[in-house]
This record gives C-alpha cells, sequence and structure tokens, in this order.
C-alpha cells in the first residue's frame, strides 16, 4: 500500500511539468482567440459597408443620369433631348451681359456655392470615383483579414492538438506507474509530437502576426 502511495506521489510529480505547459498553451490560445475574434469583426463591417457604398453608388449613378438628362437635356445616348434647345437663341445686348446659368448647392461651409451644370455632373462622377478607389482598397484588406484568419484557425488547431497530446502524457504516465508497464517510449514519442505541434502552431502565429504588419504598412502608404 505504502509503495503504492509512492508510485502516485512519483507519477504526480513527474506530471507537474506538463501541466504547467497546459497552462502556456491555454494563454496562446487565449490570445489566438482574441485576435481571431477581431479579424472576424472588421472583416463583417467591412462587408457591411461595401453594402452601403453600393447603395451610394447607385444613388450617384441615378443623381448623374437625372443631371445629365434634365439639366443638359441629353438624353441616354449623349444627344441633345427632343425639343430641347432647337429654337435659335435669343439675341442678348452686350450692354446688359448675364451670367452663364448655375445650380446653387450648399457649401462645405454651411453657405452657398454656385455650380455650372457641368461642374455640377463633376460631382457624382468624383464621388463614384472616390467610392470605386475605397472598394479596391476594401477588397484589398478583406483578402488580407481572409489570410489572417486562415492562419490563425491553423495556429489554434495545432495549439489543441499539442496540448491534447501533452494530457495524453501525463495519461500514460499514471497508467504506467498504476500497471507496472514500461510504456517510456510512447510517453517520449507523445511529449515529441505535442512539441512539434506547439512549434508549428507558434509558427502559424508569427506569420500571422507578419501579415498583419505589413497590411498595416501598405494601408498607412495608400
Amino acid at each position: 500500500m505504502e509503495n503504492n502511495l509512492l508510485t502516485i506521489t512519483h507519477a504526480i510529480q513527474l506530471a507537474v511539468a506538463p501541466v504547467f505547459l497546459l497552462t502556456g498553451i491555454a494563454g496562446l490560445m487565449n490570445v489566438l482567440s482574441s485576435r481571431l475574434a477581431r479579424v472576424v469583426d472588421r472583416r463583417r463591417y467591412l462587408l457591411q459597408r461595401e453594402d452601403d457604398r453600393a447603395d451610394l453608388a447607385a444613388a450617384a449613378r441615378d443623381r448623374l443620369s437625372g443631371l445629365a438628362s434634365a439639366g443638359l437635356g441629353l438624353t441616354g445616348t449623349g444627344q441633345p433631348a427632343s425639343g430641347f434647345m432647337t429654337a435659335d437663341p435669343p439675341t442678348i445686348s452686350t450692354n446688359s451681359p448675364l451670367p452663364p446659368a448655375t445650380n446653387t448647392v450648399a457649401a462645405p461651409d454651411g453657405g452657398i456655392s454656385s455650380l455650372t451644370p457641368q461642374e455640377d455632373l463633376a460631382h457624382p462622377s468624383e464621388q463614384a470615383a472616390r467610392l470605386r478607389r475605397q472598394q479596391t482598397e476594401d477588397a484589398e484588406e478583406i483578402a488580407s483579414l481572409d489570410d489572417r484568419a486562415r492562419l490563425m484557425y491553423q495556429s489554434i488547431f495545432f495549439a489543441v492538438f499539442a496540448a491534447l497530446m501533452v494530457c495524453l502524457v501525463v495519461t500514460t504516465g499514471f497508467i504506467s506507474a498504476l500497471t507496472q508497464i514500461d510504456l517510456g517510449r510512447a510517453i517520449a514519442g507523445l511529449f515529441i509530437v505535442s512539441m512539434a505541434t506547439l512549434v508549428i502552431s507558434l509558427v502559424c502565429f508569427l506569420r500571422e502576426v507578419y501579415v498583419a504588419v505589413v497590411a498595416g504598412k501598405m494601408h498607412r502608404r495608400a
């Protein structure tokens, strides 16, 4: 009885180191889970913004088409609309010059800004170009987020696999101590596998950090 108690005590002492290793793996998985959650939230936000941008682009195209047909009297083919400026223009005396036709719009400072129809047409075009540029940048960021999520998933997978191998090491050690069966090679093999998978997990984590840093530098440069 006393011999069995000493054997179990010795097995518990040998299991202390793998248990501390499990604590470190749990901390790594906590960091990976937090980073993965941030990536998922950011990707969801960009997809929602892309949908909103599509609605804005459609509104800009509608406004541009309305200005082209109503403001300048053009049809969808770019030709003057029927009955628009077909008659000869009236003669205007040079003694009383009139300013060109303008559209009054709200200025950014809250005042009123006068724009010619051609300048008014340029605003929806510039807005559409800006939306397309932002859409391209968001598509690149979404691709980067997909790469980061894939790397973090692989890192979490190998970290969980390493934790399972450590648990098997502890379990096999107790079985060997209680049954007096030599399972030293099995324990060594399981520990080697756990260390190898933990190394792969850390490499994937390092790769994900590198992708995040490179994407951040490209975003600031743009």
